[in-house]
């Protein structure tokens, strides 16, 4: 079972003398943005930093399944080599036709005590972070994910600016959410939602002078479409699933 999960596209505004992250785990081609991962007390997290400065605290990765929580109680199993990833591609509206992608790419093999192991796939480039969850089952195994662990620690003074979750099967005929919202802006990191059911992508931040916009991509039918939590204590964004409806009237 493959599970995709987060992209973070980072606009870089200041281009100091790049200096890698110690121990850092990947870095983009040109040295500017890296990734630091960390096992404690089995507890995975990772943290982004540019320019050897931290754009997000450290923050969590994992996933719940029914029968297997691959957010505790891991252990590291191996890392892969880094490796170049490179791909062109055509645009048929745009600046330029003709576009050319690198990025590098290392990934992180967990595992608990009882072997159920999740890889984490980090992909660095220029000027994004993205990460893919992997979970590696018997072929007669179907697997159900009760949540997703995965969090984005912003730094205190982080502004945002969100488009509120609208209430499932409210408003006209009951078709909520359909990303109609009006976007607060300029917020607080941390601000309950207007509504109550949090926030969806895309979502802008700012940190110091970078500005950081949050989305999920790549999804198929291994995995459902995600939203942000209402509640982010501490700056700490989390994820969320679709919202529950305890009652749904169908008209005839």
């Amino acid at each position: 079972m493959k599970i995709t999960s987060l992209i973070i596209l980072l606009g870089l505004f200041s281009w100091a003398a790049s200096a890698q992250v110690p121990g850092a785990f990947v870095t983009s081609p040109d040295k500017h943005l890296s990734v630091q991962l960390t096992l404690k007390d089995g507890l995975a997290g990772y943290q982004v930093f540019k320019n050897n400065q931290p754009l997000l605290a450290p923050s969590a990765l994992g996933l719940v399944l029914t029968d297997v929580d691959l957010s505790k109680n891991l252990k590291e199993v191996s890392k892969s080599p880094e490796k170049t990833i490179t791909q062109t591609y055509a645009m048929c509206n745009a600046k330029k036709a003709n576009l050319r992608y690198q990025a590098k790419q290392r990934s992180w093999t967990l595992a608990t005590p009882t072997a159920q192991s999740l890889e984490i796939i980090f992909q660095v480039s220029n000027d994004a972070v993205a990460f893919r969850y992997r979970v590696k089952r018997p072929k007669e195994a179907i697997s159900k994910v009760e949540s997703e662990p995965t969090s984005f620690a912003f730094l205190a003074e982080s502004r945002a600016w969100l488009q509120p979750m609208a209430v499932a099967k409210s408003g006209w005929e009951a078709t909520n959410p359909s990303y109609e919202e009006t976007y607060e802006q300029d917020i607080a990191v941390g601000t309950p939602s207007t509504k109550g059911a949090g926030w969806v992508y895309p979502a802008l931040f700012k940190t110091k002078d970078t500005w950081i916009l949050l989305t999920e991509a790549g999804l198929d039918s291994t995995y459902c479409a995600t939203r942000l939590q209402d509640q982010s204590p501490g700056a700490n964004i989390s994820l969320a699933f679709r919202m529950p409806v305890k009652s749904l009237k169908t008209k005839i």
